[in-house]
């Protein structure tokens, strides 16, 4: 059975794209105001008819009726991300309904008239379904437009309009990277709210179906279909702010699994070398970027000789075969076998805290909207290749060039230490270890921590001195300033200035009072711990050191391609425009996972109706 739709505000083709993916949709009509998109369109859907016209003021009459309405009214002017200034301009008239929607009617200066007239899209959609009485539908925005108190008379009315005209509906709260029902969902995370309509007496879509992501259960050790619930009695917002995922059966939260941005990123692209930019980068972008450093570039340990690489086929065993990949793990997974052959290596780079506005490309992108705002940055290196993983087709452990990561400054020796028994028995990390046994607690790692010394200490590029069965060893040492201050914890700590030198511990609780009483030295006993995790380590000085190291990171803003791919385009998908146009017509699009799901939920309902 063939089920024709009209796109309404259909972009470059975002919903099209999707909707046809469901088996016997059909886009019979598709419109848009601007000619570009429409072109687009027409490049990918040459069987809809198109038209490029202000749907503000177009006659639904010209229209050909089908059985399902899609549309994405503007939704700049709703979302937050427009301002503030935005905000106080308020849809809602006195007067009634027809003055509403004819906005030339009221006297008002350029700049209002223009957000109110974007607004007023979502009524001119009530327009084309009273006219054309479509069986069923979906109308996208997005969340704020139902969430935001200032825009709840315009909601108000929108639905109740909807209603008298004999419909009934369900608001949908979906993020991309969550619609995966038929397919793989987008590899970004973007909230959006989906309105789902019927005619009344109609059977009603079942969405739930389609809103059941998989997820791993770490209670019950499996994957597991989980449910959407909100939080505090709400019913529509956007992920982990208002509503998670949980698995029924246990009623654990659960995260759904998803696409990370390293899909759709192009790692045959390089960028240029920060340092050597012409035109220094924002500060902003700078600290953004040493957050991520200070984040993501964490310690992993790897194969550094005998089999050290991996690979779907066992020819691809040798370095620089883009088929063959190191074998890297992650510091929170348990040391591979040890043996007598030098086998292992301690990757550390330098450590740091966590920042804001910074993602791994193991996680999916954010929200890509029709300014370019994202930018790839990777470790400076002499090579061009990223090494694929052939079984999943994810770049190496993270994101790094191959052996980019080993470059930089060459960082001072650990040593493995023997605890108890022979004394002085110390030798290099890179010597296989001694004797492991069953008693434990034998073998302890020494980590120089730089600077100059005092009293019975010394500097780490000196031996050691003598290892006894005594913790004599201990040092409290400011991270920066001259390190003369260094002494044996059994002493007085130095003078504390107003430059941060020492750890603290802070606690993520709602304060109580000024906030001071949420932080406490280290040197203090920790406050009680709980389930939730509510205590960090805050060290001075970790910042500092990721931002030496921006300038020898590769940087460049993502491609027109790898935004669409970031969208979940076909990546024959054709293109037309300049590059910030190309740019705009993805990010403005529907994500065609989410069309897909729902469409095919509407589709469902419609089959055998009347």
């Amino acid at each position: 059975m063939t089920l024709t739709v009209t796109d309404l505000f259909c972009g470059g083709g975002g919903s099209s794209t999707g909707m046809i993916a469901v088996p016997g949709i059909q886009v019979r009509m598709a419109a848009n105001h601007w000619d570009l998109a429409v072109e687009v369109h027409n490049s990918n859907h040459p069987d809809a008819d198109h038209a490029a016209v202000d749907l503000h003021e177009e006659d639904p009459r010209y229209f050909p009726r089908t059985d399902i309405l899609w549309a994405s009214p503007e939704c700049t002017k709703w979302s937050q991300a427009s301002g503030a200034k935005y905000s106080s301009i308020s849809t809602s008239l006195d007067g009634d309904l027809l003055e509403l929607l004819n906005p030339d009617l009221v006297d008002e200066d350029p700049e209002t008239a223009i957000v109110r007239r974007s607004r007023l899209l979502m009524f001119d959609v009530l327009r084309f379904v009273e006219h054309h009485r479509y069986r069923a539908g979906v109308i996208e925005n997005v969340v704020d437009i139902a969430t935001n108190r200032k825009y709840a008379p315009e909601w108000a009315l929108w639905r109740k309009g909807l209603i008298n005209l004999g419909y009934e509906f369900r608001v949908v709260s979906l993020n991309s990277m969550h619609a995966q029902a038929h397919g793989d969902p987008a590899p970004q995370s973007r909230d959006r709210l989906y309105i789902v309509f019927w005619l009344k007496g109609n059977r009603a879509p079942n969405i739930d179906a389609v809103m059941r992501p998989l997820a791993w259960c770490p209670e019950c050790s499996a994957v597991v279909e989980s449910q959407q619930v909100f939080k505090n009695g709400r019913t529509v917002g956007k992920y982990r702010s208002q509503y998670v995922y949980l698995h029924a059966g246990c009623g654990t939260t659960v995260e759904p699994g998803y696409l990370p941005a390293a899909a759709a990123i192009d790692w045959s692209l390089r960028g240029s070398r920060i340092g050597d930019r012409t035109k220094d980068l924002a500060e902003k972008t700078r600290r953004r970027i040493a957050a991520g450093i200070a984040k993501y570039w964490g310690a992993f340990h790897i194969e550094a000789s005998g089999n050290q690489y991996d690979a779907a086929d066992p020819k691809h065993k040798s370095f620089g075969d883009p088929n063959a990949y190191y074998r890297a793990w992650p510091m929170s997974e348990p040391l591979k076998v040890l043996h007598t052959i030098e086998s292992k290596g301690l990757v550390v780079p330098l450590e740091g805290r966590a920042g804001d506005r910074v993602n791994s490309a193991s996680q999916p992108l954010r929200t890509q909207t029709s300014r370019h705002l994202d930018a790839l940055v990777s470790v400076d290196g002499g090579t061009d290749e990223v090494w694929i993983c052939p079984t999943c087709g994810k770049p190496n452990p993270h994101g790094y060039s191959w052996p980019d990561h080993l470059h930089g400054p060459d960082p001072k020796p650990s040593f493995i230490a023997e605890l108890r028994g022979g004394g002085s028995d110390a030798r290099p990390a890179s010597h296989p270890l001694s004797t492991i046994t069953a008693s434990g607690n034998h073998h302890g790692l020494v980590v120089p921590a730089g600077g100059t010394w005092n009293d019975d200490a010394r500097s780490t590029d000196e031996p050691h001195r003598t290892m006894t069965t005594r913790e004599t060893s201990a040092m409290l040492t400011p991270y920066y300033g001259n390190a003369e201050g260094s002494q044996p914890v059994d002493k007085p700590v130095g003078t504390l200035t107003t430059v941060d030198r020492y750890a603290l511990i802070q606690r993520h609780n709602s304060s109580k009072g000024d906030g001071g009483e949420m932080l406490t030295p280290a040197a203090e006993y920790l406050r009680t711990l709980t389930t939730s995790g509510h205590q960090s380590l805050v060290t001075p000085g970790e910042i500092a050191a990721a931002e030496a190291q921006v300038d020898d990171c590769m940087f460049r803003m993502l491609e027109p391609h790898e935004v669409a791919a970031g969208m979940a385009f076909p990546a024959d998908y054709l293109w037309a425009g300049t590059r910030r146009e190309r740019v705009k017509l993805a990010g403005n699009a529907v994500t065609p996972p989410a069309a897909r799901d729902l469409i095919a939920a509407v589709a469902e309902s419609l089959v055998g109706a009347a």
